[in-house]
């Protein structure tokens, strides 16, 4: 890759379905992903955490040390931060 343009942040909705015997139940909830932006059409998916929070100081270290911004695409519009 010539260039890293940004890391970013999507909010993602998962979903297991457990199956009983007579039954089966399916668990859903939000969690957010971390990918590094190479171009257009070149993304990196990093990790995946539950909360923002705690996903946010994971990719501010890789940030740093990259020398690159964070856009939060979870809400919507792209915001830095």
């Amino acid at each position: 890759f010539e260039n890293i343009e940004y890391l970013f942040i999507k909010k993602s909705e998962v979903s297991q379905t457990m199956h009983l015997r007579v039954a089966s139940s399916t668990l859903r909830k939000e969690v957010y992903d971390g990918y590094l932006k190479f171009s257009e059409n070149n993304k990196l998916h990093l990790l995946t955490k539950d909360s923002k929070s705690e996903l946010i100081k994971k990719l501010r270290a890789i940030s740093t040390a990259l020398g690159v911004k964070i856009l939060d695409y979870s809400e919507g519009e792209p915001k830095e931060i």
